[in-house]
């Protein structure tokens, strides 16, 4: 058995974060367990294509990743960032618009593929001593651990073995206890399963179709978003880098189609041309004609939420926590306020020389995210629910409602800073 301060179970965007973030600040011994080889956590998307798996990162998400030392590493590689925000109703002439000019900022955030997140991230952990890392491990098992069991491995760590709730058993037979395991494990948390946290879920049976889409027109380094009758359509605007003429074009999208099963179903199985074609109708030719798509993916879309983030030495952090609909693309956002209020206060609990799993620890994480997470499932609920009603009144309502805040300047300023994490 091997022991540790932390194991961090899940190596994702978030995990990989908190990894960074507690290993920079404190001297707790860190174990990091992901599936994935080391070189996949590494390795960046190709320069001559891109991703279709993209995160719409705030201003707030910028600012821990510069605290991490990886934003720069980012921000060169390939991010493009957005200035505007344009949402409408299809089926009426409500609209509104956000600009990053209204909260005086050069841009509302930036559109960047996960996995360059992530292998920045892994870069800079590759490089800290303090984190031993277990690729292509996944955890089988946590057991309750005893004094006695650990009475031997002991030395390796800042506290006594009676606070070491849990060992993390490997799917090879290692097993690393830790004062704290933390599950950054995503939407099917293996941590969150074992450690028997109960969940408030249901199936939104919708699915959500992404890829990647070159337009006739720029995007203007604008979010486009429309509210269809089956669900919401997004555009996010990406820099496509042509790496033999070295010039950067913006008529590249990344799309997110959120409908029923079945929609999503019979959209992936027609013809590259007739999606086109339904593509360019459904976003009324906003960005003129779709002429390319490639790397089409889905997946169903569950909202779910734990009841508790914690139990005695047991913390969860982004979609392991909570998932939500992507319609207004603030999941990953969620995450990693999760990890950078998890790394305070594990911080905090280093610099008064205690143990990283105590309850007060972990109790102040939760007072401080759930409400924001809870908040932010609210009101994707409410818009789902809203823009889905086909009653004629409530059409009526979404419509006013969007022009008539459109026209409110100091309201729609709380609601952009609110959305960038200003």
């Amino acid at each position: 058995m091997k022991s540790y301060d932390i194991v961090i179970v899940g190596g994702g965007m978030v995990g990989a974060a908190i990894a960074l973030g507690i290993s920079q600040q404190t001297d707790y011994k860190i174990a990091i367990v992901d599936h994935q080889p080391l070189d996949q956590l590494l390795s960046w998307p190709k320069r001559d294509c891109i991703d279709n798996r993209v995160s719409a990162v705030t201003l707030a998400t910028v600012d821990f990743l510069k605290q991490l030392n990886v934003w720069d590493t980012i921000a060169v590689f390939r991010s493009s960032a957005f200035k505007r925000m344009l949402v409408w109703d299809s089926e009426g002439t409500g609209h509104i618009q956000f600009t990053a000019e209204e909260v005086h900022r050069p841009q509302l955030g930036y559109i960047i593929e996960n996995r360059a997140i992530q292998a920045a991230l892994w870069q800079q952990l590759e490089k800290d001593t303090a984190v031993d890392v277990y690729s292509e491990h996944v955890l089988t098992a946590l057991v309750a651990n005893t004094p006695a069991a650990l009475s031997s491995t002991s030395q390796n760590t800042h506290f006594p073995t009676t606070i070491h709730p849990y060992s993390v058993v490997l799917n090879d037979g290692q097993e690393l206890s830790a004062s704290l395991v933390i599950g950054a494990d995503g939407a099917k948390s293996q941590v969150r399963r074992l450690a028997k946290f109960t969940t408030r879920e249901w199936d939104y049976l919708h699915h959500a179709l992404v890829a990647t889409v070159k337009w006739q027109k720029s995007h203007q380094q604008t979010a486009w978003q429309v509210f269809l009758p089956t669900g919401p359509l997004a555009l996010l605007p990406l820099n496509n880098l042509n790496v033999q003429q070295h010039v950067t074009h913006q008529n590249t999208t990344s799309i997110v189609w959120s409908a029923p099963a079945s929609h999503i179903g019979e959209l992936i199985k027609t013809s590259k041309s007739t999606l086109l074609r339904q593509l360019s109708q459904a976003t009324e030719r906003c960005l003129g004609d779709a002429i390319e798509i490639d790397d089409l993916a889905s997946f169903p879309l569950r909202q779910r939420h734990a009841k508790q983030y914690y139990k005695k030495g047991v913390v969860l952090a982004g979609d392991a926590a909570h998932t939500i609909h992507p319609l207004a693309g603030q999941g990953m956002n969620l995450g990693m306020a999760d990890a950078l209020t998890l790394v305070t206060e594990v911080t905090r609990a280093a610099n008064r020389g205690d143990t990283p799993g105590g309850e007060h620890i972990l109790s102040r994480y939760q007072r401080q995210r759930m409400p924001d997470n809870l908040m932010m499932m609210g009101l994707m609920e409410s818009f789902q629910h809203t823009f889905q009603s086909e009653q004629l009144p409530v059409r009526w309502l979404r419509n006013q409602g969007l022009n008539w805040v459109n026209k409110q300047g100091w309201l729609k300023q709380q609601l952009i800073k609110k959305a960038v994490g200003l």
